[in-house]
């Protein structure tokens, strides 16, 4: 039932009993029918109040349908999820329907945050939704392009990080935030009525040169060392007009006054989590609820200290574009601070408002709150340190780790061998010294460490095995640290491109880590005739649908897919559980004993 509801993309559902008021596409209805009747017993009754005519002609209407299996689940969707109408949920909800209380990947947080000096925000006059929002915003914003474009290596903005936002929380901060822009004179409109955005916009795409996106007003939030400043009323046409923006930049910080732990009137705290749904499903859903708690938690702040009689800081409340990490969704990012969380739930909202709350900067900060108050247990990184003061930073201040021993109990004797030993107890020789005994008792319950990692030269030769779409294997020779794509260019293999370099900037080096799903198959070996007939297609030989083995990248430095690689496979044709890129896997000793003792194999794409 999850996978049905969530593949038609429900913008509104609500269990109701035995009934289900499921919005949907128009587009979508008539299939939702057929399948609700087919594969669940499901009873559709049309549409409540509108006829066929006017059905046709509205954006969306609400099924109204009966469940007649008793033992499907049904899910409630929040209205705190920020989600574009065909996200899929399933990733980020556990098989209650809600966001689990453990993180979605293990992997340490701590230094995962990138290192830049300024932090860039846009933020559209225009209120953009974040349901809105495609998968790669730039698509829809030359603006946000166009910066993101200057902030690469060697561009007039390099060391900025670029990111769009949409303002949420109390009406209170939106009030506030609509009357600065007023007083800004970033009220005006542009010439042409603006377009509302497409969540299902590609990412090659781009808004037509010229027109109405290009005069769309933004408002710009710039962050450094403690400082917050802003630019209203910028657009992609007016983007350099009387001085370059770096300029623009540059005096904006310079007149900004430093934050520090003397509070003062005009001293703002933001928070930005990521809630890009249409990037990542667990981004929507996790970060949609982490911002309704944090405004919850931000108007509790607010009663408690206007009851103290003290005037409380202001907080807003951000939901900002990708950031970088789906898999440690909910993220934050709290400035002018600058640190970044991952991994947050509900439960972490406080803590993360007390961070937000506390000194930016160590100015004036004789207990060191700028330190003790951050949430160390969920921290990523902080801007304008490198990877090096990352990691200096949480070893001095973090949480201490605790390296939990691997407990094996041991194996029970069968029945014989414990009558056995019985009689030995017995026996002239006690059981307490015999040594054999007593060694077998100590390893009752023992610390299993990590197994080390095979270690071996760069260079080392190994042998590499593919398979192309036609069922032809080849044998080529590589050595250890040489990319699976340099080797296959090498040999001249088919259906490896590689068009961008072998930087994780297309998919055209994409391929399949596979093993034979057919005991008769795995005799098959490079050995055999070429002109052999294969009993079988390359797509039925091998697993194609299941993960890669473990054993096949345990030594590999991309054992699993980073972001950036997920993010381009997504446009790889005919992508499986199996696939990977090319160019970010290289040749090792378990890449290649793997193939020899499991009868892994690289399959080669058709296209």
């Amino acid at each position: 039932m999850s996978r049905l509801l969530t593949g038609l993309g429900p913008s509104t559902l609500h269990a109701q009993g035995l009934h289900i008021l499921w919005e949907v596409p128009v587009e979508h209805f008539n299939r939702a029918r057929g399948r609700y009747r087919s594969r669940l017993g499901v009873t559709a009754t049309g549409v409540s109040g509108v006829s066929r005519a006017a059905f046709a002609r509205t954006s969306s209407a609400v099924l109204l349908a009966r469940i007649t299996t008793p033992s499907v689940r049904r899910w409630q969707h929040s209205s705190a999820w920020i989600l574009p109408p065909n996200a899929d949920m399933q990733t980020a909800l556990d098989s209650s329907g809600k966001v689990p209380a453990a993180p979605y990947d293990p992997t340490p947080l701590a230094g995962s945050a990138p290192s830049y000096r300024t932090q860039i925000v846009i933020v559209p006059q225009k209120h953009r939704r974040g349901s809105s929002w495609p998968s790669h915003i730039d698509s829809v914003s030359p603006l946000l392009s166009e910066l993101s474009s200057r902030s690469k290596e060697g561009g007039s903005l390099e060391g900025c990080n670029v990111n769009l936002a949409e303002l949420l929380g109390p009406s209170k901060e939106l009030a506030a935030w609509e009357a600065d822009i007023t007083s800004a004179g970033g009220a005006s409109s542009t010439s042409a009525p603006l377009r509302e955005w497409d969540s299902a916009q590609s990412r090659f795409l781009r808004a037509p040169p010229g027109g109405a996106a290009d005069e769309e007003l933004y408002a710009m939030l710039l962050y450094r060392d403690g400082k917050a400043a802003s630019i209203q009323s910028l657009s992609f046409k007016t983007l350099d007009q009387g001085s370059p923006l770096a300029t623009k930049i540059e005096d904006a910080l310079s007149h900004a006054k430093r934050q520090t732990a003397r509070s003062q009137p005009e001293d703002v705290s933001d928070i930005f989590v990521c809630i890009h749904g249409s990037r990542d499903c667990r981004c929507g859903i996790a970060g949609g609820e982490l911002c309704e708690r944090l405004e919850e938690e931000t108007r509790k702040y607010r009663e408690r200290t206007l009851l103290d009689g003290a005037k409380p800081k202001r907080v807003r409340i951000w939901g900002i574009g990708h950031v970088g990490g789906h898999k440690w969704a909910a993220n934050a990012i709290v400035q002018p601070s600058g640190d970044w969380y991952g991994n947050l739930r509900n439960s972490d909202a406080p803590l993360v408002l007390r961070s937000a709350l506390a000194p930016p900067t160590s100015s004036y900060d004789f207990e060191d709150k700028r330190e003790k108050l951050v949430h160390w247990p969920r921290w990523r990184g902080r801007q304008g340190l490198s990877k090096e003061q990352m990691a200096k930073k949480y070893e001095h201040w973090g949480p201490p780790t605790v390296q939990t021993a691997i407990v094996v109990p041991r194996a029970r004797a069968p029945a014989a061998a414990a009558s056995g030993a019985s009689k030995s107890a017995t026996g002239s020789q006690d059981s307490a010294t015999d040594p054999v005994a007593v060694a077998a008792s100590s390893s009752e319950l023992q610390a299993t460490p990590q197994a080390p990692r095979e270690s071996a030269a760069t260079g080392q030769p190994v042998t590499l095995r593919f398979v192309d779409w036609q069922g032809e294997e080849y044998e080529v020779h590589s050595t250890v640290g040489e990319t699976i794509k340099d080797a296959a260019k090498r040999a001249n293999l088919p259906s490896i491109e590689a068009t961008c370099g072998g930087v994780c900037e297309c998919a055209t080096c994409h391929v399949y880590l596979v093993t034979p799903t057919r005991t008769a198959d795995a005799s098959l070996t490079v050995d055999a005739p070429k002109d052999a007939a294969l009993p079988f297609a390359p797509r039925q030989r091998f697993s194609i649908q299941s993960p890669p083995s473990a054993s096949a990248l345990v030594d590999n430095p991309k054992a699993t897919p980073t972001d950036e690689e997920q993010d381009m496979l997504e446009y790889a044709i005919g992508r499986e559980e199996s696939s990977r890129l090319a160019c970010q896997l290289i040749s090792t000793p378990r890449l290649a004993s793997w193939m020899q003792t499991q009868n892994g194999r690289i399959l080669l794409p058709r296209f």
